[in-house]
Protein backbone atom coordinates (compact mmCIF):
# COMPACT_ATOMS: atom_id res chain seq x y z
CA UNK A 1 0.00 0.00 0.00
CA UNK A 2 1.34 3.40 -0.99
CA UNK A 3 2.19 5.91 1.72
CA UNK A 4 -0.45 8.44 0.66
CA UNK A 5 -3.12 5.71 0.71
CA UNK A 6 -2.15 4.89 4.31
CA UNK A 7 -2.41 8.57 5.25
CA UNK A 8 -5.81 8.92 3.56
CA UNK A 9 -7.11 5.78 5.29
CA UNK A 10 -5.91 7.03 8.69
CA UNK A 11 -7.45 10.45 8.03
CA UNK A 12 -10.81 8.83 7.22
CA UNK A 13 -10.64 6.98 10.56
CA UNK A 14 -9.84 10.29 12.31
CA UNK A 15 -12.90 11.99 10.77
CA UNK A 16 -15.23 9.07 11.58
CA UNK A 17 -14.11 8.94 15.23
CA UNK A 18 -14.36 12.74 15.57
CA UNK A 19 -17.92 12.82 14.20
CA UNK A 20 -18.88 9.80 16.29
CA UNK A 21 -17.73 11.47 19.53
CA UNK A 22 -19.07 14.87 18.51
CA UNK A 23 -22.67 13.67 18.54
CA UNK A 24 -24.63 14.87 21.60
CA UNK A 25 -25.35 11.37 22.84
CA UNK A 26 -21.72 10.41 23.03
CA UNK A 27 -20.71 13.70 24.64
CA UNK A 28 -23.29 13.01 27.34
CA UNK A 29 -21.75 9.58 27.77
CA UNK A 30 -18.33 11.15 28.32
CA UNK A 31 -19.86 13.48 30.94
CA UNK A 32 -21.68 10.73 32.82
CA UNK A 33 -19.01 8.03 32.63
CA UNK A 34 -15.79 10.00 32.96
CA UNK A 35 -16.12 13.70 33.79
CA UNK A 36 -18.96 13.54 36.34
CA UNK A 37 -17.34 10.81 38.51
CA UNK A 38 -14.10 12.80 38.65
CA UNK A 39 -15.96 15.93 39.81
CA UNK A 40 -17.92 13.94 42.43
CA UNK A 41 -14.70 12.32 43.63
CA UNK A 42 -13.03 15.72 44.01
CA UNK A 43 -15.99 17.16 45.96
CA UNK A 44 -16.18 14.04 48.15
CA UNK A 45 -12.51 14.39 48.96
CA UNK A 46 -13.15 17.96 50.17
CA UNK A 47 -16.18 16.83 52.21
CA UNK A 48 -14.11 14.09 53.81
CA UNK A 49 -11.68 16.77 54.97
CA UNK A 50 -14.62 18.65 56.51
CA UNK A 51 -15.24 15.64 58.77
CA UNK A 52 -11.59 15.65 59.85
CA UNK A 53 -11.76 19.38 60.54
CA UNK A 54 -14.91 18.88 62.59
CA UNK A 55 -13.25 16.23 64.75
CA UNK A 56 -10.31 18.54 65.47
CA UNK A 57 -12.63 21.48 66.14
CA UNK A 58 -14.90 19.63 68.55
CA UNK A 59 -11.97 18.07 70.44
CA UNK A 60 -10.59 21.55 71.11
CA UNK A 61 -14.00 22.74 72.33
CA UNK A 62 -14.44 19.77 74.63
CA UNK A 63 -11.16 20.56 76.36
CA UNK A 64 -12.47 24.03 77.18
CA UNK A 65 -15.84 22.65 78.29
CA UNK A 66 -14.19 20.08 80.54
CA UNK A 67 -12.14 22.76 82.28
CA UNK A 68 -15.27 24.86 82.74
CA UNK A 69 -17.26 21.94 84.21
CA UNK A 70 -14.57 21.42 86.88
CA UNK A 71 -14.92 24.94 88.29
CA UNK A 72 -15.92 24.78 91.97
CA UNK A 73 -18.37 27.66 91.69
CA UNK A 74 -20.22 25.82 88.91
CA UNK A 75 -20.38 22.57 90.92
CA UNK A 76 -22.18 24.42 93.72
CA UNK A 77 -24.96 25.71 91.46
CA UNK A 78 -27.34 22.94 92.69
CA UNK A 79 -26.59 23.60 96.37
CA UNK A 80 -29.39 24.87 98.59
CA UNK A 81 -27.20 27.57 100.05
CA UNK A 82 -25.91 29.99 97.45
CA UNK A 83 -23.58 32.92 98.06
CA UNK A 84 -23.28 36.08 96.08
CA UNK A 85 -19.64 35.17 95.49
CA UNK A 86 -20.59 31.88 93.81
CA UNK A 87 -23.21 33.58 91.64
CA UNK A 88 -20.82 36.31 90.56
CA UNK A 89 -18.01 33.82 89.92
CA UNK A 90 -20.23 31.61 87.76
CA UNK A 91 -21.22 34.60 85.70
CA UNK A 92 -17.58 35.63 85.38
CA UNK A 93 -16.19 32.26 84.25
CA UNK A 94 -19.10 31.70 81.85
CA UNK A 95 -18.54 35.14 80.31
CA UNK A 96 -14.84 34.41 79.91
CA UNK A 97 -15.59 31.08 78.22
CA UNK A 98 -18.06 32.64 75.81
CA UNK A 99 -15.62 35.42 74.95
CA UNK A 100 -12.89 32.89 74.24
CA UNK A 101 -15.09 30.85 71.90
CA UNK A 102 -16.51 32.87 68.99
CA UNK A 103 -20.19 32.35 68.19
CA UNK A 104 -20.93 30.48 71.40
CA UNK A 105 -24.61 31.08 72.17
CA UNK A 106 -24.96 30.00 75.76
CA UNK A 107 -24.65 27.48 78.60
CA UNK A 108 -27.21 25.57 80.67
CA UNK A 109 -26.92 23.23 83.63
CA UNK A 110 -29.96 20.93 83.74
CA UNK A 111 -30.82 18.51 86.54
CA UNK A 112 -31.69 15.06 85.23
CA UNK A 113 -34.41 14.09 87.73
CA UNK A 114 -36.47 17.26 87.67
CA UNK A 115 -35.14 18.80 84.43
CA UNK A 116 -34.81 22.07 86.29
CA UNK A 117 -32.27 24.57 85.06
CA UNK A 118 -29.79 25.47 87.83
CA UNK A 119 -27.59 27.75 85.77
CA UNK A 120 -28.07 29.45 82.42
CA UNK A 121 -26.56 32.28 80.44
CA UNK A 122 -29.82 32.75 78.51
CA UNK A 123 -31.78 35.67 79.95
CA UNK A 124 -35.07 34.06 78.92
CA UNK A 125 -34.41 31.22 81.39
CA UNK A 126 -34.22 33.58 84.40
CA UNK A 127 -37.42 33.93 86.42
CA UNK A 128 -36.01 36.00 89.27
CA UNK A 129 -32.61 37.11 90.44
CA UNK A 130 -31.10 38.60 93.61
CA UNK A 131 -27.62 38.89 95.07
CA UNK A 132 -27.95 35.56 96.89
CA UNK A 133 -30.18 33.53 94.57
CA UNK A 134 -31.23 33.07 90.98
CA UNK A 135 -34.41 31.24 89.98
CA UNK A 136 -34.54 29.60 86.54
CA UNK A 137 -37.40 28.17 84.51
CA UNK A 138 -37.79 24.46 83.92
CA UNK A 139 -36.04 23.06 80.86
CA UNK A 140 -38.47 22.54 78.00
CA UNK A 141 -40.68 25.49 78.82
CA UNK A 142 -39.27 27.24 75.79
CA UNK A 143 -40.80 25.66 72.68
CA UNK A 144 -37.45 25.74 70.92
CA UNK A 145 -35.89 23.43 73.50
CA UNK A 146 -35.15 19.91 72.31
CA UNK A 147 -36.46 17.13 74.52
CA UNK A 148 -33.95 16.35 77.27
CA UNK A 149 -33.99 12.58 76.69
CA UNK A 150 -33.29 13.05 72.97
CA UNK A 151 -30.32 15.32 73.66
CA UNK A 152 -28.97 12.90 76.23
CA UNK A 153 -29.34 9.93 73.89
CA UNK A 154 -27.88 11.71 70.87
CA UNK A 155 -24.81 12.75 72.85
CA UNK A 156 -24.17 9.28 74.28
CA UNK A 157 -21.50 8.60 71.63
CA UNK A 158 -19.57 11.69 72.75
CA UNK A 159 -20.74 13.66 69.73
CA UNK A 160 -22.70 16.90 69.74
CA UNK A 161 -26.31 16.91 68.64
CA UNK A 162 -27.84 19.35 66.18
CA UNK A 163 -30.29 22.13 66.99
CA UNK A 164 -31.77 22.75 63.55
CA UNK A 165 -34.02 25.61 64.66
CA UNK A 166 -31.11 27.69 65.97
CA UNK A 167 -28.58 26.29 63.48
CA UNK A 168 -26.25 25.32 66.30
CA UNK A 169 -24.49 22.39 67.95
CA UNK A 170 -25.29 21.25 71.48
CA UNK A 171 -22.29 19.81 73.28
CA UNK A 172 -23.28 17.77 76.31
CA UNK A 173 -21.03 17.25 79.31
CA UNK A 174 -21.89 15.43 82.56
CA UNK A 175 -22.46 17.69 85.57
CA UNK A 176 -20.91 16.66 88.90
CA UNK A 177 -21.82 18.53 92.09
CA UNK A 178 -19.39 19.47 94.81
CA UNK A 179 -19.73 15.92 96.22
CA UNK A 180 -18.62 14.54 92.82
CA UNK A 181 -22.04 13.00 92.17
CA UNK A 182 -23.47 13.18 88.66
CA UNK A 183 -26.67 15.18 88.91
CA UNK A 184 -27.40 16.13 85.33
CA UNK A 185 -25.94 17.58 82.15
CA UNK A 186 -24.27 20.77 81.04
CA UNK A 187 -25.45 21.96 77.62
CA UNK A 188 -23.04 24.12 75.63
CA UNK A 189 -24.69 25.82 72.65
CA UNK A 190 -22.30 26.70 69.82
CA UNK A 191 -23.44 28.35 66.61
CA UNK A 192 -22.64 26.72 63.27
CA UNK A 193 -20.83 29.97 62.42
CA UNK A 194 -18.06 28.92 64.79
CA UNK A 195 -17.34 25.81 62.72
CA UNK A 196 -17.73 27.88 59.54
CA UNK A 197 -14.82 30.03 60.75
CA UNK A 198 -12.77 26.87 61.15
CA UNK A 199 -13.57 25.81 57.57
CA UNK A 200 -12.74 29.27 56.25
CA UNK A 201 -9.37 29.20 58.01
CA UNK A 202 -8.69 25.81 56.41
CA UNK A 203 -9.83 27.21 53.03
CA UNK A 204 -12.61 24.64 52.70
CA UNK A 205 -15.28 27.27 52.03
CA UNK A 206 -15.32 30.89 50.86
CA UNK A 207 -15.58 33.89 53.18
CA UNK A 208 -19.21 34.51 52.24
CA UNK A 209 -20.34 30.89 52.48
CA UNK A 210 -22.36 29.64 55.44
CA UNK A 211 -23.14 26.17 56.71
CA UNK A 212 -26.59 24.83 57.56
CA UNK A 213 -27.25 22.05 60.06
CA UNK A 214 -29.79 19.28 59.47
CA UNK A 215 -30.88 16.13 61.26
CA UNK A 216 -33.94 13.92 61.63
CA UNK A 217 -36.55 14.03 64.40
CA UNK A 218 -34.55 11.67 66.62
CA UNK A 219 -31.20 13.45 66.17
CA UNK A 220 -29.70 10.29 64.69
CA UNK A 221 -27.04 12.05 62.64
CA UNK A 222 -25.11 15.28 62.32
CA UNK A 223 -25.94 16.85 58.97
CA UNK A 224 -23.76 19.67 57.66
CA UNK A 225 -24.94 21.27 54.43
CA UNK A 226 -22.68 23.51 52.35
CA UNK A 227 -23.42 25.63 49.31
CA UNK A 228 -27.09 26.40 49.97
CA UNK A 229 -27.87 28.81 47.08
CA UNK A 230 -30.14 31.03 49.16
CA UNK A 231 -30.90 31.23 52.85
CA UNK A 232 -34.22 30.34 54.53
CA UNK A 233 -35.03 27.83 51.80
CA UNK A 234 -36.95 25.34 53.92
CA UNK A 235 -38.17 23.46 50.87
CA UNK A 236 -34.67 22.84 49.57
CA UNK A 237 -33.52 21.71 53.01
CA UNK A 238 -36.43 19.28 53.16
CA UNK A 239 -35.35 17.80 49.84
CA UNK A 240 -31.82 17.36 51.14
CA UNK A 241 -33.08 15.76 54.35
CA UNK A 242 -35.30 13.42 52.34
CA UNK A 243 -32.34 12.30 50.25
CA UNK A 244 -30.24 11.72 53.37
CA UNK A 245 -32.98 9.66 54.99
CA UNK A 246 -33.30 7.53 51.86
CA UNK A 247 -29.54 7.09 51.82
CA UNK A 248 -29.33 6.24 48.11
CA UNK A 249 -26.01 7.08 46.48
CA UNK A 250 -23.73 10.05 46.81
CA UNK A 251 -25.25 12.14 44.01
CA UNK A 252 -28.87 13.33 43.82
CA UNK A 253 -30.89 15.90 41.90
CA UNK A 254 -32.97 18.30 43.98
CA UNK A 255 -35.05 21.41 43.40
CA UNK A 256 -36.97 23.99 45.40
CA UNK A 257 -40.60 22.85 45.53
CA UNK A 258 -41.69 26.34 46.59
CA UNK A 259 -41.01 27.68 43.11
CA UNK A 260 -42.13 26.13 39.83
CA UNK A 261 -39.38 27.95 37.94
CA UNK A 262 -36.70 26.87 40.40
CA UNK A 263 -33.60 25.40 38.73
CA UNK A 264 -32.34 21.92 39.48
CA UNK A 265 -29.36 21.45 41.75
CA UNK A 266 -27.13 18.50 42.41
CA UNK A 267 -26.44 17.29 45.94
CA UNK A 268 -23.14 15.54 46.63
CA UNK A 269 -23.09 13.67 49.95
CA UNK A 270 -20.26 12.16 51.95
CA UNK A 271 -21.39 9.82 54.72
CA UNK A 272 -19.41 8.69 57.71
CA UNK A 273 -21.69 7.77 60.59
CA UNK A 274 -22.87 9.85 62.37
CA UNK A 275 -21.88 12.55 59.88
CA UNK A 276 -23.73 13.49 56.72
CA UNK A 277 -21.75 16.15 54.88
CA UNK A 278 -23.40 17.55 51.76
CA UNK A 279 -22.71 20.20 49.18
CA UNK A 280 -25.29 21.66 46.82
CA UNK A 281 -23.74 22.30 43.41
CA UNK A 282 -24.80 23.92 40.18
CA UNK A 283 -25.57 21.22 37.63
CA UNK A 284 -23.24 22.92 35.13
CA UNK A 285 -20.30 21.87 37.32
CA UNK A 286 -20.86 18.30 36.13
CA UNK A 287 -20.87 19.15 32.43
CA UNK A 288 -17.49 19.25 30.74
CA UNK A 289 -16.58 22.74 29.42
CA UNK A 290 -16.91 23.06 25.65
CA UNK A 291 -13.19 23.77 25.12
CA UNK A 292 -12.30 20.67 27.14
CA UNK A 293 -14.74 18.59 25.08
CA UNK A 294 -13.21 19.66 21.78
CA UNK A 295 -9.73 19.06 23.13
CA UNK A 296 -10.64 15.58 24.38
CA UNK A 297 -12.40 14.64 21.14
CA UNK A 298 -9.43 15.86 19.08
CA UNK A 299 -6.93 13.93 21.23
CA UNK A 300 -8.95 10.69 21.01
CA UNK A 301 -9.44 11.06 17.26
CA UNK A 302 -5.74 11.80 16.77
CA UNK A 303 -4.90 8.70 18.80
CA UNK A 304 -7.05 6.59 16.45
CA UNK A 305 -5.35 8.24 13.47
CA UNK A 306 -1.89 7.33 14.75
CA UNK A 307 -2.90 3.79 15.74
CA UNK A 308 -4.43 3.18 12.30
CA UNK A 309 -1.35 4.56 10.56
CA UNK A 310 0.90 2.42 12.73
CA UNK A 311 -1.08 -0.74 12.05
CA UNK A 312 -0.98 -0.10 8.31
CA UNK A 313 2.79 0.28 8.46
CA UNK A 314 3.33 -2.79 10.60
CA UNK A 315 2.23 -4.95 7.68
CA UNK A 316 4.92 -4.71 4.98
CA UNK A 317 3.94 -4.15 1.39
CA UNK A 318 4.16 -7.48 -0.46
CA UNK A 319 5.78 -5.81 -3.50
CA UNK A 320 8.49 -4.34 -1.24
CA UNK A 321 9.11 -7.83 0.13
CA UNK A 322 9.26 -9.21 -3.41
CA UNK A 323 11.68 -6.50 -4.49
CA UNK A 324 14.06 -7.28 -1.64
CA UNK A 325 13.96 -11.00 -2.47
CA UNK A 326 14.71 -10.25 -6.15
CA UNK A 327 17.69 -8.09 -5.25
CA UNK A 328 19.12 -10.77 -2.96
CA UNK A 329 18.55 -13.66 -5.39
CA UNK A 330 19.78 -11.67 -8.38
CA UNK A 331 22.96 -10.74 -6.59
CA UNK A 332 23.58 -14.39 -5.70
CA UNK A 333 23.15 -15.52 -9.32
CA UNK A 334 25.52 -12.87 -10.66
CA UNK A 335 28.03 -13.75 -7.97
CA UNK A 336 28.05 -17.34 -9.22
CA UNK A 337 28.65 -16.14 -12.79
CA UNK A 338 31.51 -13.90 -11.72
CA UNK A 339 33.34 -16.78 -10.04
CA UNK A 340 34.72 -17.76 -13.48
CA UNK A 341 35.55 -14.21 -14.54
CA UNK A 342 39.34 -14.82 -14.39
CA UNK A 343 39.20 -17.22 -17.37
CA UNK A 344 36.85 -15.12 -19.50
CA UNK A 345 37.27 -11.91 -21.45
CA UNK A 346 34.59 -9.20 -21.55
CA UNK A 347 32.84 -10.60 -24.61
CA UNK A 348 32.62 -14.14 -23.29
CA UNK A 349 31.47 -12.81 -19.92
CA UNK A 350 28.62 -10.94 -21.55
CA UNK A 351 27.68 -14.05 -23.51
CA UNK A 352 27.65 -16.14 -20.37
CA UNK A 353 25.48 -13.58 -18.59
CA UNK A 354 23.07 -13.54 -21.57
CA UNK A 355 23.06 -17.35 -21.57
CA UNK A 356 22.26 -17.55 -17.87
CA UNK A 357 19.84 -14.62 -17.94
CA UNK A 358 16.71 -16.63 -18.76
CA UNK A 359 17.51 -19.43 -16.35
CA UNK A 360 18.34 -16.97 -13.59
CA UNK A 361 15.04 -15.12 -14.09
CA UNK A 362 13.09 -18.38 -13.88
CA UNK A 363 14.97 -19.36 -10.75
CA UNK A 364 14.15 -16.00 -9.12
CA UNK A 365 10.45 -16.28 -10.05
CA UNK A 366 10.33 -19.81 -8.67
CA UNK A 367 11.85 -18.68 -5.39
CA UNK A 368 9.36 -15.82 -5.09
CA UNK A 369 6.44 -18.19 -5.47
CA UNK A 370 3.74 -18.50 -8.08
CA UNK A 371 1.20 -16.25 -6.35
CA UNK A 372 3.59 -13.37 -5.84
CA UNK A 373 5.10 -13.71 -9.33
CA UNK A 374 1.69 -13.58 -10.98
CA UNK A 375 0.39 -10.69 -8.89
CA UNK A 376 3.41 -8.46 -9.61
CA UNK A 377 4.44 -9.96 -12.95
CA UNK A 378 4.87 -6.67 -14.78
CA UNK A 379 6.76 -5.02 -11.96
CA UNK A 380 9.06 -8.04 -11.49
CA UNK A 381 9.85 -8.25 -15.22
CA UNK A 382 10.68 -4.54 -15.35
CA UNK A 383 12.89 -4.84 -12.31
CA UNK A 384 14.79 -7.84 -13.69
CA UNK A 385 15.24 -6.16 -17.06
CA UNK A 386 16.55 -3.00 -15.48
CA UNK A 387 19.00 -4.93 -13.30
CA UNK A 388 20.39 -7.03 -16.21
CA UNK A 389 20.78 -3.93 -18.37
CA UNK A 390 22.81 -2.14 -15.73
CA UNK A 391 25.09 -5.15 -15.21
CA UNK A 392 25.81 -5.53 -18.94
CA UNK A 393 26.50 -1.79 -19.23
CA UNK A 394 28.99 -2.03 -16.37
CA UNK A 395 30.81 -4.95 -18.04
CA UNK A 396 30.83 -3.31 -21.45
CA UNK A 397 32.41 -0.11 -20.20
CA UNK A 398 35.29 -1.83 -18.36
CA UNK A 399 38.85 -1.35 -19.62
CA UNK A 400 40.54 -2.38 -16.43
CA UNK A 401 41.84 -5.80 -15.55
CA UNK A 402 39.50 -8.73 -15.00
CA UNK A 403 40.11 -8.49 -11.28
CA UNK A 404 39.00 -4.85 -11.17
CA UNK A 405 35.98 -5.75 -13.31
CA UNK A 406 34.98 -8.45 -10.88
CA UNK A 407 35.21 -6.16 -7.84
CA UNK A 408 33.51 -3.14 -9.45
CA UNK A 409 30.75 -5.29 -10.91
CA UNK A 410 30.01 -6.63 -7.47
CA UNK A 411 29.95 -3.08 -6.14
CA UNK A 412 27.53 -2.06 -8.87
CA UNK A 413 25.28 -5.02 -8.06
CA UNK A 414 25.33 -3.96 -4.43
CA UNK A 415 24.23 -0.44 -5.41
CA UNK A 416 21.49 -1.84 -7.64
CA UNK A 417 20.10 -3.84 -4.77
CA UNK A 418 19.82 -0.79 -2.46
Amino acid sequence: MKAFVKVITSLVVFIIVFLFLFSTRHLSLIDSQYYQPSVVSSINSDLEKVVSDFEVWQDALRQSFKSFSEEVALKRCMSQNQTDGDIALREKISAELMLSLPSMQGIRVVEKETQRIHFSTFSTDIISKSNTSVSYAKYGKNTSDIQYSLVELASSNNKPCVDVLNNSFIFVHPFYDDYNVERGKIFFYVSAKSFARKLISEKRISLTEEINLLTDDNLNFIGILLGLPYQDSSSLKEEVLKEWKMGEGELAQISNKESISSPFWLLVTYKKVPYYIGRICDKNMFIMPIYARYFLITVISLAFFLITFLLLNLKQDKFVVARRKIQTLHANVIADILKSVESLDDEKLREKIEYRRHDANEEIRKTLGKKLSQKYEAEINAMLEQSWTRIIQVIGSKTNSVENLNQKSKDEIGRASC
